[in-house]
Formats: structure tokens, sequence, C-alpha cells
């Protein structure tokens, strides 16, 4: 059991496992050993005190819808990118890799407010 801030006590609810890599299981035990908290307090405290996994920016169902349409921006740029290859268009790879790398930099964001890294 443990105490809220009005000093109540509340049985907690059944447990979960969670298995980390070797990397991760090094990192969380290094978290334990500066902060002094065990690893079900590390967790606890980490995941209660982000807001963001509580009310996303957008609903799962907004970021497929969105990242669909990044996929179709994509492949118009890789469309645009043969033609600048080519030799049909020129003096525009500058603008065309910025706008590239733009568009992997919504994906990655997207990917990651969706749980994937």
């Amino acid at each position: 059991m443990t105490e809220n801030s009005g000093g109540i006590r509340k049985k907690r609810l059944p447990t979960s496992c969670v298995q980390f890599t070797e990397q991760e299981y090094k990192r969380i035990q290094k978290m334990k050993d500066s902060l002094g908290l065990s690893i079900p307090d590390i967790l606890r405290q980490n995941t209660f005190s982000r807001s963001d996994l509580e009310s996303p920016l957008y609903t799962r169902e907004d970021a497929d819808r969105i990242i669909v349409e990044l996929k179709r921006i994509g492949n118009n740029l890789n469309q645009i990118a043969h033609k600048i290859n080519s030799g049909l268009m020129t003096g525009w790879s500058q603008s065309f890799n910025a706008l590239w790398m733009e568009i992997l930099n919504l994906r990655k964001q997207m990917g990651v407010n969706r749980g994937v890294r």
C-alpha cells in the first residue's frame, strides 16, 4: 500500500512486467543508484509526470492520416528528385534537399508521438 498526499493509504493494483535491453537496464540501474529510488518508482514518476502521454497533440487516427499524406508528398518529391538527377530540371538541388530534410523530420516526429522510434 502507499499513501497519497492526504495521508490516505491506497492499495496498488496488479503489477506489470517490463523487459529492458541490456543497455536500457544499465541506464535505469544508474538512475536507481544516483536517485536512490526503486525502478518501479522511477518508471512511475517519469510516466505520470508526462502530460503528453495523457493528452497527445493528435489522436492515433490523425497521426495515421498525416503519415499517409507525408508518404504521398515523399513520393512526389522522389519523382521530382528523379527529374532533377536526370538533368531535366536544373538549379533545384539545394531547395529540394532542404524540403526533403523537412519531410524526413516531420515523419520522424510523427513516429515518436505514436511510440515508434
